[in-house]
């Protein structure tokens, strides 16, 4: 599917180049927008792997470096409310429904548990215009300028806030209870 990812890597692949080497070893990480295409592809993989190794007579094992990270199942009725109450600090939030935004988080993990939302703060946009891409300089010196810290605590007080419209209205929990357990019937 064109949401799926398969990166890898040799990391030991022998030590010359006219050598069949007696051991080798590759890194692959697979990424899709849902676990249960990453399950599949994994099954698919592993079956070349062990076609390969038939048809060379070879051993191969097989081992999972690090756990999978599950996809974002966003509790909606939780995300609107809580949109809706950071926004009262000032914040415009973007709402992107249940497309699924690039990346990876144990979030994902935590929403097959119980009702979870990952809001996005930005940070401000930088001299250009755009705003600061992950995993680079300017985003990690970003984070601790006065208008990072001043949108985070818009988020902490909206959160707060939610806290509170869930306690104080249950029918805000039995909404949230309703859309978790129809998720977890899918």
């Amino acid at each position: 599917k064109d949401d799926a990812r398969i990166h890898g890597v040799i990391t030991h692949g022998g030590s010359a180049a006219n050598v069949i080497p007696e051991y080798t070893c590759a890194l692959f990480y697979i990424r899709a927008h849902k676990v249960a295409y990453v399950e599949e592809l994994f099954k698919k993989i592993s079956a070349c792997a062990e076609g390969a190794a038939i048809g060379t007579g070879c051993t191969y094992k097989i081992s999972k470096v690090e756990e999978d990270f599950k996809d974002m199942c966003t509790n909606m009725y939780l995300n609107e409310l809580s949109c809706q109450m950071v926004e009262k600090f000032g914040q415009k939030l973007e709402r992107y429904g249940l497309m699924t935004i690039g990346g990876s988080s144990d979030a994902g993990d935590v929403s097959y548990e119980c009702p979870t939302v990952q809001l996005t703060a930005g940070m401000g946009p930088n001299g250009t215009g755009k705003s600061y891409a992950p995993h680079t300089i300017e985003f990690t010196q970003m984070t601790c300028s006065e208008q990072a810290i001043e949108n985070c605590m818009a988020y902490v007080k909206g959160f707060a806030l939610t806290a509170a419209q869930l306690l104080a209205n249950p029918a805000h929990m039995e909404a949230i209870r309703e859309e978790f357990s129809k998720l977890q019937q899918v």
